[in-house]
């Protein structure tokens, strides 16, 4: 455990363990982030404990910003989105019950990041990201429009492009 997976332009994981009941994480995004993508996860619930700076999250269409000390959990089946919009650090601690994929999920985010930014861009290869997207259903589902069924569209569609083109992980984007 504590490897660190850089997983967006702004944010990075720590990886505090990892198991079938519990994948724990320390967060760390850096200031003048963005708000990632709409998304949800069918499968685990997730817990985050503030522990420096403050997060903004995006939950279920009302934001909300959390300081240090401050905790709130995001079930599943809930849309959400978080990030730091600041100018100072934050640091979360971040639960996912049960792991499932997580622990892949994080891996492969992190895999697609730094082909980005071997080709010098901020973002991964959209068909290599959707194809890991479809990979991991049970672990994160993006929400397009505020349609569930149309982000389930967009990453089957684009993921099954992207799989026959070999843009993958493990492919490098």
């Amino acid at each position: 455990m504590g490897d660190t997976l850089r997983i967006g332009a702004h944010e990075a994981v720590t990886i505090r363990r990892s198991d079938p009941d519990c994948l724990e994480l320390e967060a760390r995004y850096e200031p003048h982030g963005s708000p990632p993508p709409a998304h949800f996860h069918p499968g685990h619930d997730e817990r985050f404990e503030v522990v420096e700076g403050r997060l903004s999250v995006d939950l279920g269409g009302t934001n909300e910003s959390y300081e240090a000390g401050a905790g709130f959990a995001i079930p599943r089946g809930t849309v959400h989105r978080m990030w730091n919009g600041g100018a100072e650090p934050v640091v979360v601690h971040w639960w996912s019950t049960p792991a499932l994929q997580a622990e892949s999920w994080f891996r492969g985010l992190a895999a697609l990041q730094q082909s980005a930014a071997a080709a010098g861009s901020s973002r991964p290869d959209l068909l290599a990201f959707a194809a890991h997207a479809a990979g991991h259903r049970d672990t994160f589902r993006l929400v397009l429009g505020n349609s569930p069924l149309l982000g389930s569209l967009f990453v089957g569609c684009l993921g099954g492009i992207g799989r026959l083109l070999g843009r993958s992980v493990s492919a490098g984007g």
